[in-house]
């Protein structure tokens, strides 16, 4: 799936996204954006703490991938 999901854009990444956070987070995700990388998942971060373990991804699609990857597989 992963080769698969590699090929979506990232308004269809995005999509799936949304549909999986309504279908199983109630609606919650998050993603943050800083100055050379990117972190999000399924829950609201709030705590540096738990931003700060959240690994890094160096573009929006690379982490839309794998915040997707284990929802699905």
């Amino acid at each position: 799936m992963k080769n698969k999901l590699e090929k979506w854009t990232v308004d269809e990444l995005m999509s799936m996204i949304c549909t999986i956070a309504i279908l199983k987070y109630d609606g919650h995700f998050s993603i943050l954006s800083f100055t050379n990388h990117y972190k999000g998942g399924f829950d609201t971060y709030t705590e540096r703490d738990d931003i700060n373990n959240l690994p890094t991804y160096s573009t929006l699609k690379e982490l839309l991938i794998e915040m997707i990857k284990p929802e699905i597989i």
